[in-house]
């Protein structure tokens, strides 16, 4: 097999991370690099030190044969990164390229690195991976669901309280055909399309858990405990209104932990580490996200997919496709909730059975892996 050597870009790698673009980012380093080739990531501290405020560390160890090179501490390269565009020590950078000679440079989330990065040029091929809507969205996230022009983008971001990006008024995806883009999901590539801009579709994977043979009337929220989730309407619905013989459980941390802790009727188990999640996850009967914006592809889903527990979802950006065959339910409305009532043991068996399918066929490693050296191989 030939090997290649690969420099990835993300604004956070664990253990300094928040969300999943991150974990995905350390999964893929790692299958990588179990596939002998040779993997180095640019990441930077300072953004997390930005976003969270603390030097407080959560408990993933990065792979020890991966080589990671940290950029900036201080959080004013990050804030300058967004604001202008550009990348505080693009030349310590530069000169990691001529170093490391990589055939492959990936980019994920590189919004508080900076669009500059986005020059470096590799020997066979550039990736990027669209794991939100940075590309078109100043906010990231596409909020306005329309196709907006750099002013009504300017505009959106001062009424949101955010920094004016002046630098947006260039449209830096014009200048990325050279560039095999990434979509999770279809949602995105359609999405994409619409702004003229060609993505290619590969969903993220997860790495294999234990499947869950016995489970409980349970539900279970893992992500963070923020309002765009919906977990906040759906804990008050099971404090208020549950279905009968049902419980809701909650892991995560964020702005919402207390409130959630607060509520009756409601098991809030706070963060946990992989093996006690991978246990807790293992007794329900599906994992819930009703979030109310526009998901890609959410690991939170493919890790349950892993275990045999499908989803139940809102219908909301590309969580509606993850569950089309079977593997779960999309609700139009939180009251649809009252369903489970009606379920028996015998459908929610076969949805356990196509959500396993649903890993192994389209978010295993291998299969990604296949997929991820096609896009690669069709540049060289």
């Amino acid at each position: 097999m030939e090997t290649l050597t690969f420099l990835m870009t993300s604004t956070f790698y664990p253990p300094l991370h928040i969300g999943g673009d991150a974990v995905f980012v350390r999964n893929l380093a790692t299958l990588l690099s179990e596939k002998g080739h040779e993997i180095h990531v640019i990441f930077s501290p300072g953004a997390y030190q930005l976003k969270r405020g603390t030097d407080s560390l959560n408990n993933d160890v990065a792979p020890s044969d991966v080589f990671l090179h940290p950029l900036h501490k201080s959080i004013i390269p990050p804030i300058w990164a967004y604001i202008t565009g550009k990348t505080r020590g693009i030349s310590k950078i530069e000169k990691i390229v001529r170093e490391v000679k990589p055939d492959v440079i990936h980019h994920h989330n590189i919004s508080l690195i900076g669009a500059d990065v986005l020059k470096l040029t590799p020997e066979i091929c550039s990736l990027y991976t669209a794991h939100d809507f940075w590309l078109i969205c100043p906010l990231n996230d596409w909020r306005c669901s329309n196709i907006c022009s750099p002013l009504k983008c300017l505009l959106c971001s001062i009424k949101r309280k955010r920094p004016p990006q002046i630098w947006r008024f260039k449209r830096i995806y014009k200048k990325m055909d050279n560039m095999a883009i990434i979509s999770p999901s279809m949602f995105y590539k359609n999405i994409f399309s619409r702004y003229g801009i060609h993505s290619v579709y590969l969903p993220n994977f997860v790495l294999p858990e234990m499947r869950a043979q016995r489970w409980e009337r349970s539900l279970i929220y893992v992500g963070i405990l923020e309002p765009h989730k919906g977990i906040k309407e759906v804990a008050e619905f099971f404090s208020e209104n549950a279905p009968d013989g049902w419980k809701l459980k909650i892991v995560g941390n964020g702005s919402l932990s207390p409130y959630l802790a607060s509520l009756k009727g409601v098991e809030y188990l706070g963060y946990l580490d992989r093996d006690a999640l991978r246990m807790e996850r293992a007794k329900s009967a599906f994992t819930i996200l009703l979030s109310k914006w526009n998901e890609n592809c959410p690991l939170s889903i493919l890790e349950g997919f892993s275990q045999g527990i499908p989803a139940i979802v809102s219908h909301r950006g590309g969580l509606p496709e993850l569950v089309a065959d079977g593997s779960g339910i999309a609700l139009k409305k939180l009251e649809e909730l009252k369903m489970l009532e009606n379920l028996d043991e015998e459908n929610i068996k076969k949805m356990r059975e196509k959500a396993y399918c649903a890993w192994r066929d389209k978010f295993s490693p291998d299969v990604h892996y296949d997929n991820y050296m096609k896009i690669i191989n069709s540049y060289k």
